[in-house]
C-alpha cells in the first residue's frame, strides 16, 4: 500500500479582512492534525478560540496584520506597553522591544504615521486587539509584506527549514496526532521520493522500496496493537511525507534561499527551494523593493 510522492510547494495568499487573516491562522493550524476536511466558512472561530484556551499560538503566527498608525496615537500605545509589561528582572526588557522585534514586526516611518507589519500571535500575547480592530487595514506599498508557503517535503527537510524558525513562523504536521492507518490517510504511509532515486541502480531502489514497506507494515501492525501514534511514530523515518507552513517577510525567505539553494545544501532541499526561489522572483517578491 505504501505511496511515493515528489516534494512540492504553494504560496498561500491571506484573504483580506480581519476575517481573512484569522483563516490564515486556521490553514497553519489544521496542518498540525491534517484537520482540513473540517475547515468550513466559520470553523476558524472555535479553532482560534482552543488555540486560544492552551496558549497554543504559534499558529497565529502565520496571521499578517497591517496597521496605519499615527505619531500622536502611537505615543500612548507605547505608554501602554510598556507600563503593563516591563519586566521584573530587567528594566530595559519592555514590551515594545518584543513589539518591535524586526524578525516579526516591521515599522516604516511615512511622513506622518506608521505602516506597521506584525501577526496576530504578537497581537495576542501582547492583549491588542482592541488596537488591530482600530487601526486594521489593507497592506498598501509602505508595507513590508510577509508571505506564507505550505510544503509537502519529506521529513529530514521539514527540520532543515525548521532551523529557520527564528526568522519564520512555522507549523508541521505532527505524527504525534496524525494516524496514518486511519482512512484520511488511506491507512498507508506515504514517502517523498529522494533526490537521487532516478539515478539509482535497480539494487538500490528494491533496497530503498524494501525499507520503506517494512517500516509501513510494522506502524501499521503496532497501530493494530493499540498503540497511539504517538508511540509508533518511532518506526518513521526521514523521507515521511509531512506536510508544514512557514511564513515570513522577504528578507528572511531571501536568507533561506541564499543557504539552501547551494551545492553545500542536502540535494533534496535544493529540488524544492530553487523552484521556489524562482517562483518568488516572478512574482517580484524580493527584499530589494523594500530596501
Amino acid at each position: 500500500n505504501m505511496k511515493q510522492v515528489k516534494s512540492s510547494f504553494r504560496i498561500v495568499e491571506q484573504a483580506p479582512t480581519i476575517v481573512g487573516m484569522k483563516k490564515q491562522c486556521e490553514a497553519g493550524g489544521r496542518i498540525c492534525y491534517r484537520s482540513e476536511d473540517r475547515i468550513s466558512d466559520d470553523s476558524y472561530k472555535k479553532l482560534l478560540s482552543v488555540f486560544d484556551e492552551r496558549h497554543h499560538y504559534s499558529p497565529l503566527a502565520h496571521g499578517t496584520i497591517y496597521m496605519n498608525i499615527s505619531k500622536e496615537n502611537w505615543a500612548p500605545i507605547c505608554e501602554r506597553l510598556n507600563k503593563k509589561f516591563m519586566s521584573e528582572h530587567d528594566k530595559d526588557l519592555t514590551a515594545m522591544t518584543w513589539f518591535r522585534n524586526p524578525m516579526w514586526t516591521r515599522m516604516v516611518w511615512c511622513d506622518g504615521y506608521w505602516a506597521i507589519t506584525t501577526n496576530y500571535r504578537i497581537i495576542k500575547e501582547l492583549e491588542l486587539e482592541d488596537i488591530m480592530e482600530k487601526y486594521w487595514c489593507e497592506p498598501t506599498s509602505k508595507h513590508i509584506k510577509r508571505y506564507s508557503v505550505e510544503f509537502e517535503c519529506s521529513r529530514g527537510v521539514m527540520d532543515e527549514i525548521r532551523t529557520h524558525a527564528s526568522s519564520l513562523a512555522a507549523t508541521s504536521e505532527s505524527t504525534r496526532y496524525c494516524n496514518y492507518n486511519n482512512d484520511k490517510f488511506g491507512s498507508e504511509l506515504t514517502y517523498v521520493y529522494p533526490s537521487w532515486f532516478v539515478d539509482a541502480t535497480e539494487a538500490q531502489k528494491e533496497v530503498y522500496i524494501k525499507q520503506c514497506e517494512a517500516e509501513e507494515s510494522a506502524y501499521i501492525t503496532l497501530i493494530g496493537l493499540d498503540m497511539q501514534p504517538q508511540q509508533a511514530r518511532d518506526l518513521l523515518s526521514l523521507n515521511i511525507r509531512t506536510k508544514c507552513m512557514f511564513t515570513g517577510f522577504p528578507d528572511a525567505w531571501e536568507h533561506v534561499f541564499s543557504l539552501r539553494t547551494t551545492k553545500a545544501a542536502h540535494p533534496d532541499m535544493v529540488e524544492i527551494m530553487k523552484p521556489l526561489s524562482t517562483e518568488f522572483n516572478k512574482r517580484g517578491i524580493t527584499n530589494k523593493i523594500y530596501e
